[in-house]
Order: C-alpha cells, then structure tokens, then sequence
C-alpha cells in the first residue's frame, strides 16, 4: 500500500480510495461523519482555499481510474459531477469577494471535463443558493478577514 501520498494535504482519503481497490469493500460517497474545525486546523485552511474539494476532485473522480474496482454508472457520474460543479459555484459564490482569484482558478483547473460540462445546468437550477452565497460573503466579510485560517503546510 506504500502509506500515505503526502502530495495530499488529504491524504488519508486518498489511502482509503487504494484500500478500496486493494480489498473487497463497499463504498458510500457521502460524507458520514464530520469533524469540528477551528482557525488553528489544517480543515479550516483547507475549506478556506478550496483545497479539500480540489484534491477530492483530483483523487475522487477526476483520476478514479487508477482504483480499478470503484466506477460510476453514467447516471451515478452525473450526480456525482452535479455534486462538484455544485461545490465549486458555492465556492467561487462564497470567495469572489475575498480575491482569492488563485483559488479558484485553481479549483476549476481541477475539475474535469464531466464536472464543468454540468456547471451551467447546476447554477441554472440553484442560482438563489449562489447568489445568497456571496451576498452574505459580502455582510460577513470583516468576520471572515479577522477569522482568516493560519495553518500553513
């Protein structure tokens, strides 16, 4: 198994996703469980930037792949790229205002081609949520500048 890839600040999920391959186990892709996050968190820095869903983009669907017993249906994949492309507006939603153009462009790089394909379809169907998104970016963004995450890798 070689450990974990620490090219991945979540490298850890990536080492489940090979232990998934190497063994005969069921995969649930949905978040069950959750962990508290505080400024001083490697989670909060990496919400913040957009790096947890970028590297889930990279190892979680964009280089599936490579883990030759997990797949998607082509249903399963739309659902799938609808969840990103959804996580990816509420991002770029909630983090224009902050400037973090870098980010983003980031972001989006990551994305695969069935990601960006559903991007327009997902915003059309959710612009309110994008829109309240960066409206409350915009109230809450002296907060969110004294609150800005330390953690450095």
């Amino acid at each position: 198994m070689n450990g974990f890839d620490n090219t991945y600040l979540h490298a850890d999920t990536e080492l489940a996703f090979r232990i998934l391959y190497k063994y005969n186990l069921g995969f649930v892709h949905q978040v069950l469980s959750w962990t508290g996050v505080n400024e001083a968190r490697g989670t909060t820095y990496s919400f913040y930037h957009g790096i947890l869903t970028k590297e889930y983009l990279k190892f979680g669907l964009k280089d599936i792949d490579k883990y030759k017993g997990i797949y998607f249906t082509k249903e399963e994949m739309k659902q799938v790229s609808d969840v990103y492309a959804d996580e990816i507006a509420r991002y770029i939603s909630a983090h224009m205002v902050h400037f973090l153009w870098k980010d983003i462009q980031s972001l989006w790089q990551e994305a695969p081609r069935s990601v960006k394909k559903r991007m327009f379809p997902v915003i059309w169907n959710r612009w309110l949520v994008y829109v309240r998104k960066f409206l409350g970016s915009i109230i809450h963004y002296k907060d969110r500048v004294r609150s800005n995450p330390k953690f450095k890798r």
